[in-house]
Order: C-alpha cells, then sequence, then structure tokens
C-alpha cells in the first residue's frame, strides 16, 4: 500500500432557493434511508451525531468530551462513521461502526472521509499534521503517511469498482501550502492557489472540486480530469462532488465567511442558490436519481445553526440546535 500510495501535489491550499429545473422527485414506492453527519450542541459540547431518516442518533459516549462526525458510509447493514473526539483536551481521530467508536491514534489526529469495499475500509485525513490513510487489516487499524511534508491533510477519499473489484483509487487533499491529488499512481500537478475538497470518480472522469484563492477571494472550480467546467463565481466555495451516469453535482456557498453565505449547488456545472437565507451546503450524494444535500441554515429567531437536508431542492429541518452538517449517505431499498 505505501508504494501504491505516493502522493504528489497537485494544488496549492487556500486558497440555493428550490431547483425548479429539477426533474426528479422521489419515488414513494420506494423507501430510502439517509444518513446525515456532523454533531449537534448539547449541555455546551459539540456532539457527533448521525441523522437516519430526520431522526437524531448521538455517537458521542463522553459528556465531557467534544466530537464530531466528518463522513459517513454505509455498507450492507453496517453503519461506519468517522471524524474526532477530544481525550480529554487532544484531538483524536475516531470510526464508530454501528455506534461503537473505535480510537485510530491517541495523538493529535482527525479522519476526514471513508469509503469501504468488500469489508476493507479506507479512512483519510491527518496524523501528527501529516496527510495518513487508515486501512484494517486483522482486526486493526494500520496508518500509512501519505507524505512527509509537515503540515498536510487527506480530505476525501472515493474508491471506484466494478462490483467484484477496486478499478482506481482517489485521494485529495493538501500539503504544505500546495493541494495534491492522487489517481491510480496517476499526479496531476496544478499551479494556482487552490485547494482540493473532494473527489468523484465516473469511469475515466475524475471530478475534483477545487477552490482558488485569488487576491484574497476564493473562486469554486469544479475539475474534470484537471479541466474547469463550471462557471466559476468569484467568493464562491465547493465542498463536496457526487453525480450519477449523466449528471454532476457540487455543493459550498456563494459568499462564504460572510452573514451573505448562500447554500449553492452546482448542478452539471451551473450554480443555483439552494437557500435564501444564511446558510451553508457541505455535502451532496445522488442516489436513484435524487439529489440530497446536508447542510445547515441560520435561524435568526433562535440564533442557531439549524442542521438541514435538501432533497431536490426541499429542504427539510433536522434539528433546531446549533449543529454542523459534514455528511449525507443514502442507500436504496
Amino acid at each position: 500500500m505505501k508504494n501504491l500510495l505516493l502522493i504528489i501535489l497537485v494544488f496549492l491550499i487556500n486558497a440555493c432557493s428550490k431547483d425548479d429545473s429539477q426533474s426528479t422527485i422521489l419515488d414513494p414506492a420506494k423507501v430510502n434511508t439517509v444518513y446525515v453527519g456532523g454533531s449537534q450542541m448539547i449541555g455546551g459540547k459539540e456532539k457527533a451525531t448521525i441523522w437516519k431518516n430526520g431522526i437524531a442518533q448521538l455517537l458521542a459516549t463522553d459528556a465531557n468530551n467534544s466530537s464530531r462526525v466528518n463522513s459517513v458510509f454505509v455498507s450492507e447493514s453496517d453503519v461506519y462513521a468517522v471524524g474526532f473526539e477530544v481525550f480529554p483536551t487532544v484531538i483524536r481521530a475516531v470510526l464508530w461502526k454501528n455506534g461503537t467508536n473505535i480510537v485510530l491514534e491517541y495523538n493529535s489526529s482527525e479522519a476526514y472521509s471513508i469509503q469501504v469495499f468488500k469489508d476493507k475500509i479506507y479512512i483519510v485525513g491527518q496524523f501528527d499534521n501529516k496527510a495518513t490513510l487508515w486501512t484494517n487489516g486483522n482486526g486493526n487499524f494500520a496508518n500509512t503517511n501519505l507524505t512527509s511534508t509537515n503540515p498536510s491533510i487527506a480530505k476525501s477519499v472515493f474508491l471506484a469498482n466494478d462490483g467484484t473489484y477496486l478499478t482506481s483509487i482517489a485521494i485529495v487533499g493538501f500539503v504544505g501550502t500546495n493541494a495534491w491529488t492522487y489517481i491510480n499512481n496517476n499526479n496531476i500537478l496544478f499551479t494556482n492557489t487552490s485547494v482540493a475538497e473532494s473527489v468523484f470518480v465516473r469511469g475515466s472522469e475524475v471530478f475534483v472540486a477545487v477552490n482558488i484563492k485569488v487576491l484574497g477571494f476564493e473562486t469554486a472550480s469544479l475539475k474534470k480530469n484537471g479541466v474547469a467546467l463550471n462557471t466559476e463565481i468569484p467568493n464562491s466555495v465547493m465542498y463536496s462532488v457526487h453525480g450519477d451516469e449523466q449528471n454532476i453535482y457540487a455543493v459550498g456557498t456563494i459568499n462564504p465567511n460572510t452573514t451573505n453565505s448562500r447554500a449553492t449547488i452546482w448542478e452539471n456545472y451551473i450554480p443555483k442558490q439552494l437557500s435564501q437565507i444564511y446558510s451553508k451546503a457541505n455535502s451532496v450524494f445522488v442516489a436513484d436519481k435524487n439529489v440530497y444535500v446536508a447542510g445547515w441554515q441560520y435561524n435568526n429567531s433562535t440564533s442557531k445553526y439549524n442542521a438541514c437536508l435538501w432533497i431536490n431542492g426541499t429542504v427539510q429541518t433536522l434539528s433546531n440546535e446549533d449543529c454542523q452538517v459534514k455528511s449525507v449517505f443514502v442507500t436504496l431499498q
């Protein structure tokens, strides 16, 4: 694996009202299970949470520690989530499997993304300020430093497969002041000031959500095999990309880091707002021609960041408490 994962630089670091054009609607004959991962504030502490079909399931086990889910993945009957817990002052990378937590590292670390294929688990993040891959074997998790550079972080992993074998492993993140991507021993160099947040592979097409920083402003850019495809909007960011055989979607915000921030979806590279109020979209998942987006909207009356899920542009509130929402995953039945 260490020989396989020779990471090279690719980028440089930092760097929706309802969508009426979407024709897809939920099929009432099908019951899809939607998992949203993040955290909610309880007793003044951030607590790792998964919302399953809108019902909150608390993963945090210690009332004194803060925690958060950064990524959710479901394989067969197993629900996986990764993120961090604080023990008691050190942030430690954690995997939750069906609600039971497994500490990946006991020193400073955090897990950002997880994928599973045939019981092989791939988790990426950072350990001791270095981009790290954790994989399971013999009942244990082994870590591999993807780079010797400090600091560096692996932000997203995607496993492409044909149902029998893995066809590609894609990882993106940043190293020092540069961002990078790795796709099956191929590394593509980007020379602009930017950071890669998310990767999605469809056949020979590799889509990467990139945020470019120019003159102090960020510009969201969705790239396919290294070429920008979307209409780039200054002062915007992308955090997640996903798609199906016909369409590609990315989500993020316009006017980030301000109260004018608006959750936004890029549908086939064209941006559209998901919300008209202070909001943020962090994750997108496409399943059975339906588009699921997880994020938050700010409630002016309570001054809280409410967890939200948009399905084909229609929003539902998951929690009225202060929340962080980082991931969405959908299983089909």
